[in-house]
């Protein structure tokens, strides 16, 4: 339950001083005085906090009219002052106004980079991961277009962010290789200014934002390498000479997430080792200190030991004015509950849940005050009609996902109640039953979705293998051939193949109807045809022939395939072709004019026409799916035939797989973050 505090303090890197010292002076209050006392202090506290916030934002007003802050810099501004205050929609509202222009730009880059990576945490904070992952993508793009080191920087931490919003998606192997690109450029940058402890500080921050990250998805054999990095960097700062508070700090960061990974993998001697060692530094008793012990106990379920830091912990929430919520109801007092079920105190377990269910009409409170404090602010800065239908949208969904959640914590918190009075015991045992069945459930969910995704694994290996991948030597003095292709998703419907036969080289490239399974069985179908019917020696049009009259037999779901035959006499490169309603291919400097064929699979008892040209020696066949010239961009514009024709005459290029390799990096600088429209193949040839 303390994970998510225990990752967002790592993430907002507290280190103020004087905000350590404050909180010991109240925590000390709130254990020896009485509680009276501690409560007064705590509200004038609260009242002082509150004074100097609205200062605060009247200041940034004041700037903005006199023209001494930008409003773009105004908005960040804003939207900082409501992020640290966890009004995280009025915050991702000012961050987008402040983003809407290049003002943050100047004078200093860094300010437009910060608000960036500000929402994008923002979003991942509320569970906006594809809009974060859109502008962490988008922003990663710009930044690594500047080869200023701040600014590369920037780049790193924003792929990184890339990488644990899609391992929130379960999106694992993906967000795997993103989070290693991600390693692999800032390291080369601390390594390029190796004599600057900053560079060295952002791989360590990096490192153990990723660790905390698999961490809370109890990845820990993932989590490791993460943790490594995290102690190889300790060691890179300490040789630049960094400030001793700090290095104690990252060292007893190191020794908690290491002692984690120790228990969760069966080495728990070595593990209760190091976490004495991490208990014996200062930032043990620090405020990020104590969440981190809360989180090693709750993960290696020590409940007598968690029992015992449960008053510090909630002396620490009043002291930091903790409004109590949903997501508070469902840490601190639900994992006090779990502790006092755990070690046998029963009565205190009845009173926790009483407890509980009491503090459910202050969280609705606090709840409809909080979202009419950010809808005046929200309602105040945006049109009025448009933002209103919006926002009650937003409001309606939120209050029905807390109202259900506010029931369901009703009815077990009255459930535990009314069975405590009666059969203590007994109800005890029937709710840990059930909460079993919960997680079994979940278990079957989780298998279930990753044995779908392993068959959609296999389905795409099958299917790639069915493709050559094998290419002749581009010295080869015959011919040069090299051909690519990409799914658009797990499986797709495009295909591709060769056979040399003697002097004759068949080749083939085709597009299925549709995408994901049902394409690529249909594709698989007519990969298998194309080289069973080249194996005999027929002419393209024959082939197609063919080809139709097997596909469109029983072919109910009406699928078909447009597809490109050819065939080279390498001797004399005399070029005998078929095309079957697919995109024209590109000989030499422009597209091919062909007699139109149907696509096989349409018509049946079709008798396809075949063409020929006397020789092509010398001259580049680029053969392509249109999903190459139809290729997106986020604001869904098309690559296009004549960028296609530009790209190929611009090419300077050796062999065929130079050619296809370059306008591949063409296709995803074209669209810049989007996800591929459709699948994409490729084939080149030179006689």
């Amino acid at each position: 339950m303390f994970s998510l505090i225990r990752n967002f303090a790592t993430v907002m890197k507290i280190e103020d001083k004087v905000k350590n010292i404050r909180q010991a002076v109240l925590v000390a209050l709130l254990l020896s005085a009485t509680v009276v006392q501690a409560v007064a202090a705590v509200e004038q506290t609260a009242a002082d906090h509150e004074d100097n916030g609205r200062q605060e934002l009247a200041a940034i007003d004041s700037l903005e009219r006199r023209g001494e802050l930008t409003a773009a810099m105004a908005n960040s501004q804003r939207a900082v002052w409501h992020q640290d205050r966890s009004q995280l929609r009025t915050a991702i509202m000012y961050y987008k106004r402040a983003l809407a222009t290049n003002e943050l730009m100047h004078p200093e880059v860094a300010n437009y980079y910060q608000a960036l990576y500000n929402l994008v945490i923002a979003l991942d904070n509320t569970n906006n991961i594809d809009e974060a992952i859109n502008y962490a993508t988008n922003g990663y793009a710009r930044a690594r277009r500047d080869t200023t080191a701040t600014v590369q920087d920037w780049a790193n931490q924003l792929l990184a962010q890339v990488g644990c919003c899609q391992l929130k998606l379960g999106r694992d192997a993906e967000a795997w290789r993103t989070l290693q690109q991600a390693r692999q450029q800032a390291e080369q940058l601390a390594y390029r200014h190796k004599q600057s402890p900053y560079y060295a500080t952002t791989c360590f921050e990096m490192a153990s934002i990723v660790a905390n990250q698999y961490l809370n998805a109890f990845k820990y054999n993932d989590a490791r390498p993460w943790v490594d990095m995290m102690s190889q960097w300790l060691q890179k700062l300490h040789q630049t000479g960094a400030e001793p508070e700090l290095l104690e700090r990252y060292a007893a960061q190191v020794d908690i997430d290491h002692a984690i990974i120790l228990n969760r993998t069966g080495q728990h001697d070595r593990a209760e080792q190091v976490y004495r060692r991490f208990m014996d530094s200062d930032y043990a008793s620090s405020y990020g200190g104590i969440y981190d012990q809360a989180y090693y106990l709750e993960v290696t379920e020590q409940w007598p030991a968690l029992l015992k830091m449960l008053p510090t912990i909630e002396a620490l929430e009043l002291q930091e004015q903790t409004v109590p919520t949903l997501d508070y109801l469902l840490s601190t007092p639900s994992t006090a509950f779990k502790a006092l079920l755990k070690t046998g105190h029963h009565e205190a377990a009845l009173r926790k849940a009483e407890e509980i269910i009491g503090l459910l009409d202050t969280v609705r409170s606090n709840q409809q005050k909080s979202d009419a404090a950010e809808l005046a602010v929200i309602f105040e800065t945006q049109e009025k009609d448009a933002q209103i239908a919006r926002q009650q949208a937003d409001l309606s969904r939120q209050q029905l996902v807390a109202g259900t959640a506010i029931f369901i914590v009703v009815v077990f918190g009255l459930a535990i109640f009314i069975f405590f009075r009666q059969r203590a015991a007994k109800r005890l045992g029937v709710a840990h039953q059930q909460l079993q069945q919960a997680y079994d459930q979940l278990e079957e969910t989780t298998a279930a979705k990753e044995r779908i995704e392993s068959e959609l694994r296999i389905a795409r290996d099958i299917q790639m293998s069915m493709v050559p991948h094998v290419f002749p030597d581009p010295g080869n003095v015959r011919f040069d051939l090299y051909a690519s292709m990409a799914p658009a998703k797990e499986v797709g419907g495009d295909l591709y193949g060769y056979l040399l036969s003697d002097d004759r080289l068949y080749f083939c490239v085709g597009d299925v109807s549709g995408k994901g399974v049902p394409a690529s069985l249909f594709m698989a179908q007519a990969t298998r045809l194309f080289r069973t019917l080249a194996v005999q020696g027929m002419m393209p049009a024959e082939i197609a022939t063919r080809m139709n009259d097997a596909l469109c037999v029983d072919n109910d779901a009406g699928m078909f395939v447009t597809m490109f035959i050819g065939m080279v006499t390498l001797s004399t490169g005399h070029f005998d072709f078929c095309n079957a309603g697919h995109n024209p291919p590109v000989l030499g400097a422009s597209f091919m004019v062909m007699v139109p064929n149907a696509p096989i699979g349409l018509i049946p008892e079709l008798e396809y026409q075949g063409e020929q040209i006397d020789s092509i020696k010398s001259r580049q066949l680029f053969i392509y799916t249109d999903g190459l010239n139809e290729a997106e961009n986020q604001q869904q514009e098309q690559l296009g035939d004549d960028r296609l024709l530009e790209l190929l005459q611009q090419a300077d290029c050796v062999s065929s797989r130079q050619v296809v390799e370059t306008l591949q990096q063409a296709v995803e600088r074209h669209r810049n973050g989007a996800e591929p429209n459709d699948d994409l193949t490729m084939m080149c040839l030179r006689i």
